[in-house]
């Protein structure tokens, strides 16, 4: 407010606004203080998810976002994270961690580091309290807990199926098969299994897949065809393409412990009957009187 103090030789003091009164200076008390959260990277993440459990596999990288609610006065340090059960490098190391903007870091976990074997393994990440400070001096609040299982177990077949009802499949005829899973699994590019004959060559044939991506059932199909002998055909073992679960495991081992997996009741018939007619009366190439009959045989 202007003229409420005097210099030493005596002059009012005046303000810097219009109406004489000096500037307004305002300032804000925070003491908020900045929240963290973590989430999978929109872009690339490598996460799946099965009835709301995170996921990753040993062929792919996790890719977490780390933000903070506000810009920050210092930087997150990857001595600032806790992982448990532990992960160490080449899995995950300090230079996985990398700051993208005032609020926000990359975290990168290598998934082609065999981290563990043969089992999926619960893990979870989080920011630790205090780690960080905005530009009041507020320190962080805890982030929220980041959980996923590595997965690194194959898909598992548990059956298979001839889904096809006929007694028995000739020429055009669809020999239908199904092999069900324990997970979901992804068929890729297609795929074939083998099949073999009983016949004296062992005719060997494929199946080849047409249906069931993305659930825990694939279809395989097989048409007939006039080359085709006259076998009953089961499971050779034998497959091309391999389906893949969420995490990228494959397995496709229709020899599973425990006995081979196998089908019945596969009797393939490509062979089109002969047709030949033969008289009983009238020799072949000779000439039929007017009012002649001849009587006769037609063989299949």
């Amino acid at each position: 407010v202007a003229n409420k103090f005097k210099d030493l030789a005596g002059n009012q003091n005046t303000g810097l606004d219009p109406l004489g009164a000096s500037s307004e200076f305002n300032w804000t008390n925070d003491t908020t203080r900045p929240t963290m959260t973590i989430s999978p990277s929109l872009t690339n993440s490598g996460i799946f998810s099965v009835n709301g459990v995170n996921g990753y596999g040993n062929t792919q990288s996790i890719q977490l976002i780390i933000e903070s609610s506000e810009v920050t006065s210092s930087a997150l340090a990857f001595s600032d994270l806790t992982i448990s059960p532990a992960l160490t490098a080449p899995a995950v190391n300090a230079s996985s961690l990398n700051q993208l903007t005032s609020k926000e870091y990359l975290l990168i976990i290598d998934g082609s580091a065999d981290i563990t074997a043969g089992t999926a393994t619960a893990y979870s990440i989080f920011v630790h309290a205090n780690a960080i400070q905005d530009l009041a001096g507020n320190n962080n609040t805890a982030s929220n807990t980041f959980t996923w299982n590595f997965d690194d177990t194959d898909p598992s077949i548990t059956g298979v199926q001839l889904t096809s009802t006929m007694t028995e499949y000739g020429i055009g005829d669809d020999v239908e098969i199904t092999i069900t899973y324990d997970e979901v699994v992804s068929a890729g590019s297609g795929g074939t299994i083998g099949l073999v004959g009983d016949d004296a060559s062992n005719t060997f044939r494929e199946a080849v897949y047409y249906n069931g991506n993305g659930t825990t059932a694939l279809e395989y199909r097989y048409t007939v065809t006039s080359s085709d002998p006259e076998a009953t055909f089961t499971l050779d073992g034998s497959a091309g393409g391999t389906p893949t679960d969420r995490a990228g495991n494959s397995g496709y081992n229709l020899n599973a412990a425990g006995g081979a997996f196998q089908i019945t009741g596969c009797d393939i018939n490509g062979t089109a009957p002969n047709m030949s007619i033969t008289s009983t009366t009238l020799v072949n190439g000779t000439a039929l009187s007017d009012g002649g009959s001849a009587s006769g045989v037609v063989d299949l």
